[in-house]
């Protein structure tokens, strides 16, 4: 293309020259790259901001609650628009507000800093943010559009509460008293009903000369359960009565003798006197006192 010349300074002239056209040529599909990536990734970062600011203001506007300055937040529209604006990060987004009462119904414009009429717990909020995009220079092959995000959200908690008289039980007028009804605890076990019983009792009594044991039958107290809300198992208390026996002077005691007993081979004998009246020997216990043999 071009002649070898053998003088140094020509042949860096042409060096030169051939870098120049070089660059020329090269340079337009260089930066046709170069902000081609970089606008695409500003529409990108546009799209991801507007898609988030209408779900962070619809998310905010359907809050049920005052914000800072007082005002309930799903009727402040000024601030809701702030809320999208800075998460869209475009002071010049616009942004449209407005309530309805579900899918295909009428919505209505928030077109006042404060929507002035009442939205029942139920409505809906709509945000609706639109940016436009410019490209930074006129190499780009595309020009300029708008990308627009919208979100509902419904308005719940805001709730109407009436307060209503409980009815009187009592006849008559005047305030009734609520008689409280013991509930049962169904994980509870329910103890055996405590059977009253009798429990003998022994009554020592004397009839002349001897004496006999008269065994006397006698209620025991019992204690009477309580209901209560949870039945408990209780159990019963027996009071145990000892017997005590009190021995009675009978004229003529001093009188009765006894003999001493008897062997022969294999029977016993003994001799009671008693000039009074016949006495009974309920028990004998005999002692034998053997020696080795």
């Amino acid at each position: 293309m071009f002649e070898k010349s053998d003088s140094p300074k020509k042949s860096l002239i042409n060096d030169r020259a051939q870098a120049m056209v070089e660059f020329a040529i090269v340079a337009p599909i260089l930066f046709l790259l170069l902000f081609g990536v970089i606008e695409v990734g500003r529409m990108m970062f546009l799209y991801a901001a507007v898609t988030n600011a209408s779900r962070e203001a619809v998310r905010w506007g359907s809050a049920v609650g005052y914000d800072d300055t007082g005002v309930l937040r799903y009727k402040n529209c000024d601030a809701i628009k702030t809320i999208a604006r800075n998460a869209a990060f475009s002071p010049s987004a616009v942004v449209e507000i407005s309530y309805d009462t579900g899918p295909s119904t009428t919505a209505t414009a928030c077109t006042n800093a404060v929507y002035p009429g009442y939205r029942a717990s139920g409505d809906r909020i709509k945000v609706v943010v639109r940016v436009t995009y410019k490209p930074y220079t006129k190499l780009i092959p595309w020009g300029q559009r708008d990308f627009v995000a919208t979100s509902y959200r419904t308005i719940l908690g805001s709730i109407a509460l009436e307060s209503t008289a409980i009815p009187s039980t009592s006849v008559g007028g005047g305030g009734g008293t609520d008689t409280p009804t013991p509930t049962i605890d169904p994980g509870a076990t329910a103890g055996p009903s405590p059977t009253p019983t009798d429990t003998p009792t022994v009554t020592p009594t004397f009839d002349g000369s001897y004496a006999t044991f008269t065994p006397t039958s006698e209620g025991t107290p019992t204690e009477t359960p309580t209901p209560t809300e949870t039945p408990t198992e209780l159990p019963t208390s027996t009071p145990t009565f000892t017997p005590t026996a009190t021995p009675t002077v009978v004229p003529g005691c001093g009188e009765i003798t006894v003999d001493p007993i008897l062997v022969s081979s294999n029977f016993m004998a003994m001799t009671i006197t008693n000039p009074h009246a016949p006495v009974t020997v309920s028990s004998i216990q005999v002692r034998w006192h053997t020696s080795g043999a």
